[in-house]
């Protein structure tokens, strides 16, 4: 009984008193043709007495089923309400949790307005672009101090926005002086 729900325990209580209403119904419509019968001549007086007993009898068992089905729902009263009483201590719980998280969001929105995810992207992506300055402005320093009439003296790479080295850049000052106009548009377009 421990594992039945409150709905469980109380939908074959409630069709019982719903068939005992209408047993009550079905009690009250032949009572009404027992006075009908009252006014029957005497020699139907036996058939009346008989019917009248069958109704007695028939009421005493709704009203014992009426008294066992009472005793039944005093008896697991105490059971539905612990078990109700602990459903709703964890709606409850549940609610006021969802409620706190959702005024923490509101006031930390209030206090920081972009969020702290979106803040940490930025600067994720703002020292990324830092560090690929870096490494280009080095490989600039580096590309500016090689020997024009070195051909083959290697250059350093610049990176692209993403951080790559592009398929295109030349490894050293033969090749990029062997670039067509072609090659050197796609070279400016790297960025």
């Amino acid at each position: 009984m421990e594992n039945l729900s409150a709905r469980e325990i109380l939908q074959p209580m409630t069709n019982s008193l719903e068939v005992i209403g209408q047993n009550f119904e079905l009690l009250e419509n032949q009572s009404s043709r027992l006075k009908a019968l009252d006014s029957l001549p005497e020699d139907g007086h036996y058939e009346v007495q008989k019917l009248r007993e069958g109704f007695q009898s028939h009421r005493a068992s709704i009203e014992e089923e009426v008294l066992e089905l009472k005793a039944i729902a005093a008896k697991i009263q105490p059971e539905v309400e612990a078990l109700l009483r602990g459903e709703i201590r964890s709606q409850v719980k549940a609610t006021i949790q969802e409620q706190i998280k959702q005024e923490v969001k509101n006031q930390i929105t209030s206090y920081i307005p972009v969020p702290l995810e979106e803040q940490i992207a930025d600067t994720k992506k703002r020292l990324n672009d830092a560090r690929i300055a870096l490494a280009n402005s080095e490989a600039r320093a580096q590309n500016a101090a090689v020997d024009i009439n070195s051909e083959y003296e290697p250059l350093a790479p610049v990176l692209t926005d993403s951080g790559n080295k592009s398929a295109f850049y030349p490894a050293d000052l033969g090749s990029l002086f062997s670039y067509d106009g072609e090659y050197q548009a796609l070279l400016f377009q790297l960025r």
